[in-house]
């Protein structure tokens, strides 16, 4: 990916830079699963998701993981621990950032494993009815 720099120099980020932080949402969500995943689609336009993180373009499908809807809500805890590719220095601080944003079990998550992308307005958008929790380090 390419990207400006405060000069307003093109520069190149390889995918190993990019993995670097990975960007973290999470919450109940009582959408289907059709419905769900409709709000990632991206093959025709720019998906809703894009739009609300601010980009222009198409974002990255390597970059993103989008987590099956869980049947029954399970602790940010257990999700960090087991099904994002957080680094373990950075669980606390999530949790810590989940808690304060009333969360405290999760039936849906998703995450963007990309350093270049800066989330526009984290809390004012709806992201598929889950919170914007921050950017963190990645275990990747």
């Amino acid at each position: 990916m390419k990207f400006e720099n405060k000069l307003g120099k093109t520069m190149y980020i390889s995918p190993t830079e990019r993995m670097k932080v990975i960007h973290l949402w999470m919450g109940n969500t009582a959408l289907d699963e059709k419905t769900y995943y409709e709000y990632f689609e991206q093959e025709e336009k720019i998906s809703h998701f894009g739009r609300n993180i601010g980009l222009d373009e198409e974002y990255d499908e390597d970059m993103i993981g989008i987590l099956p809807i869980f049947e029954k809500p399970v602790t940010v805890q257990e999700v960090l621990q087991k099904k994002v590719p957080i680094d373990i220095s950075s669980i606390s601080a999530a949790i810590k950032a989940a808690g304060q944003a009333g969360i405290n079990t999760v039936n849906a998550v998703f995450y963007i494993t990309d350093s270049s992308i800066t989330v526009k307005e984290p809390h004012q958008a709806d992201y598929n009815g889950l919170s914007y929790i921050g950017a963190f380090k990645s275990a990747l």
